[in-house]
């Protein structure tokens, strides 16, 4: 008998090329896979990174506001040193120097006279000034060397009495007007 060939020759094999085309999707996907894989690795690695640079920017910042915290104290004694520092010179640029307007009361005083008492107020430049002489002469010899004086204006006699001191005869008082620049320390 002969053999009949049901299947014709129109049905081929395709076992081979299956194979092979599921080979290539199999290739393709562990390729995506693993492409897959390495980015999650490499984001996984990054944020890693990332967060370890973030603790070290906190640590920095918690170590500066620390070192702020710290000289913010010495900055509050600063600032009150400044302060007194600026007070000092206050005190030092607007001090009165009696001295020299002693010296130079005592440079045009006659020898016959004594000053008891001198107030007044530097702010007018007005003072008042009480004493005692021997004579009348001598309360004139007074206002005569404090008018001639550059540094006194406006000698003002306010009152002559006897004395009630044994010592000296007459106890006047005198209101005068005195320059400025007498309170000034001179170098």
């Amino acid at each position: 008998m002969q053999e009949i060939n049901l299947l014709q020759n129109k049905v081929k094999d395709r076992t081979l090329q299956f194979e092979r085309s599921n080979r290539l999707v199999m290739v393709f996907f562990s390729l995506l896979l693993l492409l897959e894989i390495g980015a999650v690795a490499g984001l996984f690695f990054l944020i890693k990174s990332t967060d370890a640079k973030t603790q070290d920017v906190i640590k920095a910042n918690l170590q500066t506001q620390a070192e702020m915290n710290t000289n913010q104290k010495d900055l509050v004694k600063a600032q009150g040193f400044q302060a007194q520092l600026k007070n000092v010179r206050s005190l030092i640029d607007n001090h009165i120097y009696w001295s020299a307007f002693l010296d130079q009361l005592a440079k045009i005083t006659p020898t016959k006279v004594q000053f008891r008492t001198v107030t007044g107020s530097v702010a007018d430049n007005k003072l008042h000034v009480e004493g005692v002489a021997q004579s009348y002469q001598d309360v004139g010899r007074v206002l005569l060397s404090l008018e001639t004086s550059d540094k006194f204006k406006q000698v003002k006699l306010r009152s002559v009495n006897p004395s009630q001191d044994s010592a000296f005869g007459y106890s006047f008082a005198l209101e005068i007007t005195v320059s400025p620049d007498i309170f000034i320390k001179t170098q």
